[in-house]
């Protein structure tokens, strides 16, 4: 039987939630995909001699877009292809509405025909996905407490703050006395290496255009050095036309080769608002009333310590 449209796109926001926890990227927002779909160990990278930038002149550079994107927001579009139940691979396609205010608060919206089917979202302390397509039910934890376990639980292999990570708008952090070296890994290509989050976790890899500083792929491996998700990076855009210099990736490819899937994520006109980003997208008590959620999954206790 053929499902109905409304039924294909409950099933993809469902898909979302298993992959990105929806992203964002939201995963986010790329170009062609580095690496198969198939896990394994992070290959070894060919490594270019010729000396590099120091991190504390690369991060400079690196930092001075990302100031501009402390704010955004854009309408996406979504195409998810993942396993079907036949062993053959199936698409769907979503659009959503992403709103991003730095650090932490992140809203991936996603919609049909006026429909809200799902939202992804986190703010300060928490993330969540609300599956609002049937009976409303929400997925919450909490960044401080979240675990490989409760990773799974959610649905990514990844901390949920890898999640704002692939959007590569974040600063690199400061170098402290050790700062990550810098490495060539391919002509006009930089990489960083940014350290675990806690215990359990994995680093994060952030290869960087060295001409533009912008980075064009990024890269979560697990405490086992395995890669578990990357984001390639792609068709870059400025999101104020009054700051120059202020531009964010208009495409995205995430990989989730544990799970089979790929997301691309393609955005339309983002802007960098301001104060007219509404704060609302990033209030969890707000949306649960607003959505009429009343059954609240607790990822921290369910998964436990």
């Amino acid at each position: 039987m053929t499902p109905t449209p409304a039924a294909a796109q409950r099933s993809a926001a469902r898909t979302l939630r298993g992959v990105l926890a929806g992203a964002l990227l939201g995963a986010g927002l790329g170009g062609c995909s580095f690496g198969s779909l198939g896990p394994g160990k992070v290959p070894e990278p060919i490594i270019d001699r010729t000396p590099a930038p120091t991190y504390a002149a690369l991060a400079a550079r690196y930092n001075e877009r990302c100031e501009m994107l402390d704010r955004l927001r854009a309408p996406v579009t979504l195409v998810i292809e993942s396993p079907d139940e036949k062993g053959g691979r199936r698409t769907d396609q979503v659009e959503a509405f992403l709103s991003f205010a730095a650090p932490r608060r992140l809203s991936l919206r996603i919609d049909k025909v006026g429909q809200t089917l799902a939202l992804l979202g986190s703010d300060d302390a928490r993330y969540w996905w609300i599956d609002v397509s049937d009976t409303p039910v929400a997925m919450v934890g909490t960044h401080g407490a979240a675990t490989p376990a409760s990773g799974g639980a959610f649905g990514v292999p990844v901390h949920p703050l890898d999640l704002v990570d692939a959007l590569g708008v974040l600063p690199l952090p400061e170098g402290g006395a050790t700062p990550p070296p810098v490495r060539r890994v391919g002509p006009g290509t930089l990489q960083v290496e940014i350290p675990p989050r806690a215990r359990g976790w994995g680093v994060r890899r952030i290869y960087i255009d060295e001409r533009t500083a912008r980075p064009e792929r990024i890269e979560i491996v697990d405490s086992g050095n395995r890669i578990v998700l990357t984001c390639v990076l792609s068709r870059y855009l400025p999101v104020d036309a009054e700051r120059q210099g202020g531009a964010i990736a208009s495409r995205y490819v995430v990989d989730v080769p544990s799970q089979r899937v790929r997301i691309t994520v393609s955005a339309s006109d983002p802007e960098n608002p301001g104060e007219r980003l509404r704060e609302k997208a990033f209030d969890l008590r707000t949306l649960l009333e607003a959505y009429g959620v009343r059954d609240v999954v607790d990822l921290d206790v369910e998964t436990g310590p």
